[in-house]
């Protein structure tokens, strides 16, 4: 294919309409000089590339003068961002090179990681600083994406300097990208707020230099290193604007996606669900699968929140398969894992079990010990529930081991909390103690409020089981007031709950009864089975111990229901015990 002055506009138009089976190589020849026509078609081709990498399927060749191939990197940087092989050709003498660079795309085998370092010693030796600084920065780009941040921050500071040196450089692309780079550097390896501030230095370059797609792109980044829930969604509406200007369809369906996200994590689920749908649409239009598989993860997680488990699971089996279509075995691993947590709740612990263990296979052939980590503390969880408690105990420790390698305090916290429960269970107290402590202080270090408020109620039931009422009345007080504060009526009513039984312990009935019944109501709002039957069972024995039979069979009819519906046997127990010490009604024969 031969670019010629007056048809570089339809660049993008030929390149997208090339038959997926005519050819195996595809060969664009840029001309001597570039004029307007082709710095646009460049860029719209720039603005498709995530389309034409999918629908061509091949080898994509570039050849031509400096001049033509400076062009594509000016015009059409994300295209190089893909870019797998590069060489030069000399053709008369050092100084004077021709070069050509080979964008391989999906569907070809070919890779090549030393490429960018052989062509970085190449422009080194013929003294090509313009050259060598952008491809320090492209290889900055590669390394970021292997996940190796602090390599990439050595070449990014290298290129940076040659780059300042540079005058003609200013105010360029290169330039604004020196920036954008610096951000991805500081998100993952120093301060996200420092990310941000980049972020905003980068967008202002692009913005100056009317580069919609980019501004769109440092919109999404800036919001997804921002902690202010709220600004972030403002800048994800600007990356929305600037991808639309575009007519990027996978710009929009990404910041959908993340949207998406912040509004569940805002408790926006409606507002979230709106978005995942829109984004799964656009994935569709444009055929990625893997932005599909994405968000339909997504979606399951927050169908399993709002209960539609149904709906999660289909969402689930739906994203397995497309993460096993293109091969990404994280994203299998992650799903996995998800519906093992679904199985669970819905007592199939024999096929959760099974998720668990092909998840920690995935997530230890691609080395990921956060991955690892997380499966080991739910298979410990679900152990404890099927009585394997040696089994779960060495599941928490491995976790603990791995949480603390990669230096996750609340997954660090999360293990000890369940790991205190076990030994709790177990009657081994003191050491439950230490790990609710130990717990208790890391959740404080993460400022996470629902994880204090769960380890004090706990605490409050160990103290409580010690008989040190004082103490466990003071952990039920400081955990109502968390579970107030973060809104979780699941966490007020079990605490409550669990105030009732300390008056109890306290043999002071009377003052039990307005525990329970708050708990009660709270139980009904949520319709928490579990909850639901243990309070009404409770209640049955206040009623009792109050010398109120009448009441009590009441409580006692209504829970028995109750407790066969969650399977609960503690309150089952509970019932027949109180029925079995009320005495004979008065009418009875």
């Amino acid at each position: 294919m031969v670019v010629t002055p007056g048809q570089g506009v339809e660049l993008a138009t030929t390149l997208l309409a090339v038959p997926a089976s005519d050819v195996d190589v595809v060969i664009v020849l840029g001309p001597r000089d570039v004029t307007d026509d082709i710095r646009e078609g460049l860029n719209r081709l720039n603005l498709q590339r995530d389309t034409l990498a999918k629908r061509l399927g091949k080898t994509l060749l570039w050849c031509g003068l400096r001049t033509f191939l400076n062009a594509t990197w000016e015009e059409a940087p994300d295209l190089w961002s893909i870019r797998d092989l590069t060489f030069r050709i000399p053709l008369l003498g050092v100084n004077d090179m021709q070069r050509a660079s080979s964008t391989t795309m999906p569907g070809s085998s070919e890779v090549d990681r030393d490429e960018t370092p052989r062509l970085i010693e190449a422009a080194r030796k013929v003294g090509d600083d313009k050259n060598l600084g952008r491809l320090l920065l492209r290889h900055a780009q590669e390394l970021l994406s292997r996940g190796e941040p602090r390599s990439a921050e050595a070449r990014l500071a290298e290129g940076a300097a040659i780059l300042r040196g540079l005058a003609s450089l200013h105010g360029t692309y290169e330039e604004a990208l020196c920036e954008e780079l610096r951000g991805d550097v500081d998100v993952w390896l120093h301060s996200p707020r420092e990310g941000v501030a980049a972020y905003g230095r980068a967008l202002a370059m692009y913005q100056a230099l009317e580069r919609a797609a980019d501004c769109g792109r440092i919109f999404l980044k800036r919001a997804e290193a921002s902690d202010d829930v709220e600004t972030s969604l403002q800048d994800l509406v600007r990356a929305l604007v600037s991808f639309d200007q575009t007519g990027d369809r996978l710009g929009q369906a990404n910041v959908l996606k993340a949207r998406g996200d912040l509004r569940r994590f805002k408790a926006d689920l409606d507002g979230a669900l709106l978005d995942y749908e829109r984004a799964l649409e656009l994935f569709l239009l444009a055929d990625d699968r893997l932005g599909q598989a994405n968000v339909l993860k997504a979606r399951g997680d927050l169908r399993r929140f709002k209960a539609d488990l149904d709906g999660a699971l289909l969402d689930y089996e739906r994203a397995l398969e497309l993460f096993l279509l293109v091969d990404d075995r994280l994203g299998q691993a992650n799903v996995l894992r998800a519906r093992g947590d679904l199985r669970r709740r819905k007592a199939d612990l024999d096929g959760a079990l099974l998720d668990y263990e092909r998840a920690l296979e995935l997530f230890l052939l691609v080395d990921s010990r956060l991955g690892q980590a997380n499966v080991l503390k739910a298979r410990g969880d679900l152990r404890r529930r099927k009585a394997d408690l040696d089994g779960a105990l060495l599941d928490y420790e491995r976790a603990l081991e791995l949480f603390l390698l990669v230096d996750d305090r609340l997954g660090q916290a999360n293990v000890l909390k369940a790991r205190g429960d076990l030994r709790r269970f177990k009657a081994d107290l003191d050491s439950a103690l230490l790990d609710y402590e130990r717990a208790l202080e890391l959740f404080l270090l993460v400022d996470d409020r629902l994880g204090q408020a769960n380890v004090l109620r706990a605490r409050g039931d160990l103290r409580r089981f010690k008989a040190d009422l004082d103490g466990a009345l003071l952990d039920y007080e400081r955990a109502l007031e968390l579970f107030l504060l973060v809104d979780s009526r699941l966490g007020q009513a079990n605490v409550l709950q669990a105030r009732g039984a300390l008056e109890i312990a306290r043999e002071n009935p009377a003052a039990a009864l307005p525990h329970y019944q708050t708990a009660l109501a709270l139980y009904e709002a949520i319709d928490d089975a579990l909850g639901l039957s243990n309070v009404v069972a409770e209640l049955a024995r206040t009623h009792a111990l109050l010398g109120q039979p009448t009441e009590a069979r009441v409580a006692a009819a209504r829970a028995i229901p109750l407790a066969k519906r969650a399977q609960n046997r503690y309150a089952l127990a509970l019932i027949n015990s109180v029925l079995s010490a009320l005495p004979s009604p008065p009418d009875a024969p």
